[in-house]
């Protein structure tokens, strides 16, 4: 599994926080959890399209307000629509590096030919199809239904107005083995909207896309964002590093400032380990461990980051002075976003 190189912005900006206390800022990108994130274990997913085609004149429509109003459902070869979702899904998950395999089945495995009912995967044919292509879970997407209106009326401008809006309902369910739970699903409802104005009926429709075109770009687009739900996010922010007259936390800024992050931790790690209960050294620990824990959500690791905050909050919350008093709130604050 490949890693995000984090670039960071390495242009540290002293600032004095109190007399004892100065820290150095910098922008990182942070990496932020999954709203849907993947099933734990998960390193070869396969994509099934497990769906029924939409009936030609399903859900179609055309609404004129011109000389007269005329409403009239149309025929429209939607066939392809779930294929462009999954190959969008597909290549967002493949890209993003998270897995070590993504693979797809673009043709259905539905044979039911019931386009209006929803039928998951049986467990045997997901156990089947997750041996047969090395899997170790299945996303299958087992229905994408489409509403779209193409709608052009005279506007009391005298011009035409034109829009085409299309909504899109896309069922999924997550299939995998030797658990307790072993199918979850999720839906999701997508709408965009394509709108045109001109001086001629021709003027305003010619400004809106080709109305199939239209909607197989948007069930790729609908595929891509059901994958990056799915996908950690990476998210620029401000992080704070503490100056000391401690030599380990001075090395540790120095090798930071340089991108020598193991070399940073090292001397951290050996300025918290410094022995004793004086404010002095409770402070420098305190200073450690903070950029400790930003050094280690730097490099994607929470728990550590979160463990370092908490380690840094202690030794502020036991100087008692009104400066370390309130580095001690911002500490709390760090470890509930940490949380």
């Amino acid at each position: 599994m490949s890693s995000r190189c984090l670039h960071i912005l390495v242009l540290f900006l002293l600032v004095s926080l109190s007399v004892s206390a100065q820290q150095w800022y910098t922008n990182i990108d942070v990496r932020q959890p999954a709203p849907k994130p993947l099933p734990a274990g998960v390193s070869n997913l396969l994509l099934v399209n497990n769906t029924v085609e939409q009936p030609l004149d399903f859900a179609h429509v055309t609404k004129l307000s011109l000389d007269k109003e005329e409403e009239r459902q149309i025929e429209l070869d939607l066939s392809q629509a779930p294929f462009y979702c999954l190959i969008g899904a597909t290549e967002v998950l493949d890209e993003s590096g998270e897995l070590e395999s993504v693979s797809m089945i673009d043709r259905s495995v539905n044979t039911t030919a019931q386009f209006f009912t929803r039928h998951l995967l049986s467990a045997q044919k997901a156990d089947s199809l997750m041996n047969f292509y090395q899997a170790d879970a299945i996303l299958a997407l087992n229905q994408l239904t489409t509403y779209d209106i193409l709608e052009v009326f005279l506007t009391d401008a005298g011009d035409y107005y034109a829009s085409l809006l299309v909504y899109q309902n896309s069922a999924w369910s997550y299939h995998y083995p030797a658990s307790s739970k072993r199918t979850t699903t999720m839906q999701r409802t997508d709408t965009l909207l394509w709108e045109g104005r001109g001086w001629t009926y021709e003027a305003a429709v010619g400004k809106l896309p080709e109305r199939r075109e239209a909607i197989l770009d948007m069930s790729r687009w609908v595929g891509e964002q059901i994958a990056q739900q799915m996908l950690p996010s990476w998210e620029t922010q401000t992080r704070y590093f503490y100056e000391d007259k401690n030599e380990d936390v001075k090395a540790g800024l120095e090798a930071f400032r340089h991108y020598r992050l193991a070399e940073a931790i090292d001397c951290w790690t050996k300025a918290y380990n410094t022995v004793g209960e004086k404010t002095k050294t409770r402070r420098t620990r305190a200073y450690a461990a903070a950029n400790l824990s930003n050094i280690y959500e730097i490099q994607g690791d929470k728990a550590a980051a979160l463990l370092w905050a908490q380690r840094s909050a202690e030794q502020f919350g036991a100087i008692n002075s009104p400066d370390d008093q309130q580095q001690y709130v911002n500490m709390q604050y760090r470890i509930s976003t940490l949380r």
